[in-house]
């Protein structure tokens, strides 16, 4: 095989004319789950919603440049990666703040939650620590802290939890005032959660 032909005849102009067209689709889906699962589906799962963000994008940003007559490559940069990521971000922050479900009111919409599970919805949209009730298979219950050192998994198919503070009952403190012990508990264990947004600023008091 003459690799020197294969490479000669290799379309490089089409295949970064291909990135350009979907870069901007996978770029603002990307950062978007960053504030809403955590994850971003397989390009072979996505393909479709790569293609349509690309295309609703490039309709509303490319008359834009066009009209301001801006040609370089630092427009092209913009163009192509800076702005979807920041409007992908913007379009994630709007999910955490919940203002397209707020908008949705005002004209008696009611949108479909773009969280694909409870688990992400329950996680993904957490403000401030909380408090968390855990009932597991032995039918133990656990109580904690889950703030800003926690971590749930946004991985489908391993859904674990780690609590960076463990609590007694009624979330009373465990050990000396200055002790502080984490737990991490496996998916197999966990029954139900509870989030005790109500009772996280006055536990303690």
């Amino acid at each position: 095989m003459d690799v020197t032909k294969l490479f000669s005849d290799f379309n490089y102009a089409a295949v970064l004319l291909g990135v350009a067209m979907l870069a901007p689709g996978f770029l603002i889906l990307f950062a978007r789950s960053r504030y809403v699962t955590g994850r971003i589906a397989s390009v072979s799962n996505a393909t479709v919603e790569f293609i349509l963000a690309s295309s609703i994008y490039y309709a509303i940003a490319a008359p834009i440049f066009f009209y301001l007559d801006i040609y370089s490559w630092l427009s092209v940069e913009i163009l192509v990666f800076w702005a979807p990521l920041i409007l992908g971000a913007f379009l994630g922050g709007l999910t955490q703040w919940n203002w397209v479900n707020a908008l949705g009111g005002i004209f008696g919409l009611n949108s479909i939650t773009p969280h694909p599970t409870g688990w992400d919805k329950a996680f993904g949209s957490l403000k401030g620590d909380v408090w968390l009730i855990i009932h597991t298979v032995d039918l133990e219950t656990i109580y904690g802290r889950f703030g800003k050192e926690s971590n749930a998994s946004n991985d489908l198919s391993k859904r674990d939890l780690f609590i960076e503070e463990l609590r007694g009952e009624n979330f009373a403190k465990i050990g000396d005032t200055d002790e502080r012990r984490g737990m991490w508990i496996r998916e197999e264990q966990i029954i139900a959660i509870e989030i005790a947004n109500d009772r996280r600023k006055n536990v303690d008091e």
